[in-house]
């Protein structure tokens, strides 16, 4: 074989190798690059955990066995990560000034002037003159003065919900601590001005010469001044010595040391006291209590008042409430009275009384339960409780105490329901009268022979409209000074009403149209009453008999109404086209029979022997009775005028303006 066909063979295998080898190597760097690909994605996308070894399996997952093979990877170990420096910021540092800003690379310090502010995570700065220190990790501020030398402004810090402003001002970003001078800082109600106020921490704060008050004026009514003080965010401040005074002038007497509470929001506690004097009760000290939240939804208030003449008071208040459903709160209140006697009739030093009052409010939202209504305004107790309420004029003259209840529902507008409970209490002569309950129910007008589906022409029974209307009440009368179950079930007093209209409307004879319409009307009772002329006294005796005793009455009605129009046409005239009268004349018949005779008896009422008529279920004298019978007429007028639309270009629209709209006769 010829030596250059061999050397041609070798190199034609040699370029087909290379060739092979070039492209499994594209291959290999073109699954690279789509691996790579899907980690950025992946990446982008926030799909992979920030932590490194968890990226690095999915590295490892992303390229393919026989990629790693051709491109000689075993494993990846590692991925490019950004380190932070130890003492960079958790968070960025937004500044701005009005004037100027300087910045040291040297040292890292940074200034600004003029109206300057940075913004840090929550906390927000302003002042006139702002040093930050890169490398520490601190801030110094500086108000204006002008050129007395005068403070113009003061540093602003403001820390979420809490506010400094100071002279000057000094914070550390990373440890949290701050130095200010003569510095202001509010703390919820409190209004705190020290000389130097420091930062320890988070949390806590620490005064030297110190003033706190309650008032947000910028010269306080009152105020406290104390050497030393320590307040935690949201919790309590702390005080040593502390002098009072009002209107800037100090007070001779102060305190040995101060807690004050700085809790937000809701929080149980105790309820401080007040002094107060009386010439019945003694030294008293009223209003000690305690504060308690149970749940998001109930709270209660407990009170006490005692006085040194050995009377007491004690006061429950429980509140509660539920959003967009409903709200009320309930009063309880024990009185164990002991004042001195005035009254010259006794020998007695003192008189002791004991009452109570209870009240009871409780409102519903209209949305909770649409077409549902309940509502509570209960108040009752003692007949003696207002005379002995101190200091309370208004109370002590109030003689009436009243209560009701009230609950009504709705049934999908076809009847209604309503139930009212009502106390009335008389402070004066004792007396109370209960209502309980009286109910109300009625059922709008119903057709109970009309098809559900209407066929053909309405037949006239079915216009047949029934409807309905009841009530009952019971009453109950006593006086608390001598109430018992027995005289309770004595004095209760019940009646019912019934009432049952029905109405036709019967087909048209013509231009007639007639309605008939017929009421029912029955009373139930559960006495009557019986009177005799006693010939012995010489009087009327008077007796109750229980029983029940019922009274039906009825009435009938009839009423005949047509229509009558006119019409005159405007023939010449261009914007009116006609005037229309209408009249509706009516009449009516009403019929009442005699009912009442049949319950009506004759009693003697005087030594001459005339007699009266006496109806036995109201006890009431009836001078005469008859049969009831009315007629009643009337003519309803309506005039409109029909005139050219001059909206309408065409010309050919016309509209209706009524003249006369009601003149009844």
């Amino acid at each position: 074989m010829p030596t250059h066909n061999v050397k041609y063979r070798v190199g034609i295998i040699a370029m087909i190798t290379f060739v092979v080898f070039v492209l499994q190597l594209n291959q290999s760097f073109s699954q690279k690059k789509q691996a790579e690909k899907k980690l950025t994605k992946l990446l982008e996308n926030k799909q992979v955990v920030t932590n490194q070894n968890s990226a690095i399996t999915l590295a490892n997952n992303l390229v393919e066995d026989s990629t790693k093979k051709q491109l000689g990877i075993k494993q990846i170990n590692s991925i490019d990560s950004l380190k932070l420096s130890k003492d960079s910021l958790d968070a960025p540092v937004k500044y701005k000034a009005q004037d100027s800003g300087v910045l040291i690379m040297a040292t890292r310090e940074f200034f600004l002037y003029g109206k300057s502010n940075v913004k840090y995570s929550t906390i927000d700065l302003d002042a006139n003159t702002i040093q930050y220190n890169g490398s520490k990790q601190t801030v110094r501020a500086f108000g204006a003065m002008d050129s007395t030398k005068n403070p113009l402004n003061k540093a602003k810090m403001q820390d979420g919900e809490n506010t400094t402003y100071a002279d000057t001002l000094e914070y550390s970003f990373k440890t949290q601590k701050g130095r200010t001078v003569n510095a202001y800082y509010t703390e919820g109600e409190l209004f705190v001005n020290a000389q130097i106020l420091k930062k320890v921490d988070s949390n806590s704060f620490y005064g030297y010469k110190a003033r706190f008050t309650t008032c947000n004026l910028d010269t306080p009514h009152f105020a406290f001044r104390t050497n030393k003080m320590k307040m935690i965010n949201n919790k309590l401040a702390v005080s040593g010595p502390a002098f009072p005074e009002f209107e800037g002038v100090p007070m001779p007497i102060g305190i040995p040391f101060g807690i004050y509470p700085l809790n937000r929001g809701r929080h149980s506690g105790v309820l401080a006291p007040q002094f107060t004097t009386s010439e019945d009760y003694g030294i008293g000290l009223e209003g000690l209590g305690y504060y308690k939240v149970l749940n998001d939804h109930f709270d209660v208030t407990l009170r006490t008042n005692l006085y040194s003449y050995g009377g007491w008071s004690v006061n429950v208040n429980p509140k509660y409430i539920v959003r967009y459903k409903y709200n009320g709160m309930m009063n309880i209140t024990v009185q164990n009275t002991k004042a001195l006697n005035r009254s010259t009739g006794t020998k007695e030093e003192f008189t002791g009384t004991k009452t109570f009052d209870v009240t009871w409010n409780h409102n519903r939202d209209s949305k909770a339960r649409p077409g549902t209504t309940f509502g509570a305004n209960v108040h009752f107790g003692s007949t003696k409780f207002n005379r002995t309420v101190l200091n309370n004029p208004y109370v002590n003259f109030n003689n009436r105490i009243n209560s009701s209840i009230s609950y009504s529902k709705n049934f999908n507008g076809k009847s209604n329901l309503s139930l009212n409970i009502n106390h009335n209490q008389n402070a004066t002569d004792r007396s109370v009268s209960l209502q309980l309950p009286t109910v109300s129910f009625n059922v709008v007008t119903f057709y109970p022979f009309q098809k559900k589906e209407k066929v053909g022409k309405t037949k006239w029974y079915e216009n047949i409209g029934v409807g309905y209307g009841g009530s009952f009440s019971n009453n109950i009368g006593f006086y608390d000074s001598a109430i018992s179950i027995t005289h309770l079930l004595d004095t209760m007093q019940w009646n019912a009403t019934h009432n049952i209209p029905i109405s036709i409307a019967l087909p048209s004879l013509g231009p007639i149209t007639i309605s008939p319409s017929i009421s029912y009307n029955e009373n139930w009772y559960d006495r009557s009453f019986v009177r005799k002329w006693n010939n012995n006294t010489k009087k009327i005796d008077s007796s109750i008999s229980k029983q029940f005793v019922r009274r039906p009455t009825t009435g009938f009605g009839l009423s005949l109404s047509t229509r009558i129009f006119g019409t005159y046409l405007f023939k010449h005239s261009k914007s009116i086209k006609s005037i229309r009268h209408e009249i509706r004349p009516s009449i009516g018949f009403n019929y009442t029979p005699d009912v009442i005779s049949s319950y009506l008896y004759s009693v003697q009422i005087d030594t001459t022997g005339r007699k009266v008529n006496i109806d036995r279920v109201t006890g009431g004298r009836v001078d005469f009775v008859s049969t009831q019978g009315s007629i009643s007429f009337g003519i309803d007028n309506l005039v409109e005028m029909k005139v050219k639309d001059k909206t309408d270009t065409s010309g050919k629209k016309t509209k209706k303006v009524r003249l006369l709209d009601v003149f009844n006769i």
